[in-house]
């Protein structure tokens, strides 16, 4: 097992970061999110998604960190303004993923300390994330480096409707310090 390394992606990285999105998705979420709903989860919809989001203009562009171990992305991290003006929170992480064999390497750790640090750059203060409720390891984790409950919604993936959990840090400067001494669980 190699040190990975943290980089801002690039255009080029939209099919690998689709690859972990998808194979994340159908670990993480069997067992929540209907089977039909995970197996029809198509790569090539999600690297045009997230080749649409690299090369968005500057002001919607999101922040998107990859972690990469010799050539290969084995997770990555997004976030940017908020997405949630009900919530007085001015930055959002709108998605965090390590692929299932690569989890608790502190990957999500390096990566999270990544965008929390290119976001305090920028000005942000507060931060929230969005997790389905049934999502423990992903709550874990976000507990672990500081997140505190903040708020819910429904939301529908495919047919069914979820709950969706808010974790909020009110200074996204304490989940810097909370990422360093967390023990390194992540989703």
């Amino acid at each position: 097992m190699n040190k990975v390394s943290i980089r801002i992606a690039t255009v080029e990285d939209s099919t690998a970061i689709a690859h972990v999105h998808v194979e994340t998705w159908q670990d993480a979420y069997r067992g929540i999110v209907a089977d039909k709903f995970l197996a029809n989860i198509g790569v090539d919809k999600r690297a045009a998604m997230w080749l649409e989001r690299l090369t968005a203009e500057t002001e919607r562009r999101p922040l998107v960190f990859v972690a990469e171990d010799v050539g290969e992305i084995v997770g990555f991290v997004g976030g940017g303004k908020t997405r949630q003006p009900h919530l007085p929170f001015d930055a959002e992480l709108y998605a965090f993923y390590v692929k299932p064999g690569r989890q608790r390497e502190s990957i999500g750790r390096e990566l999270t300390s990544a965008l929390v640090g290119a976001l305090i750059e920028r000005k942000f203060s507060g931060l929230i994330v969005g997790v389905l409720e049934e999502n423990r390891p992903g709550r874990r984790f976000y507990e672990s480096i500081g997140g505190k409950l903040v708020g819910s919604q429904s939301l529908t993936i495919g047919d069914e409707s979820h709950s969706e959990v808010f974790y909020g840090w009110t200074a996204i400067d304490s989940v810097g310090s909370q990422v360093a001494e967390s023990d390194g669980s992540q989703h």
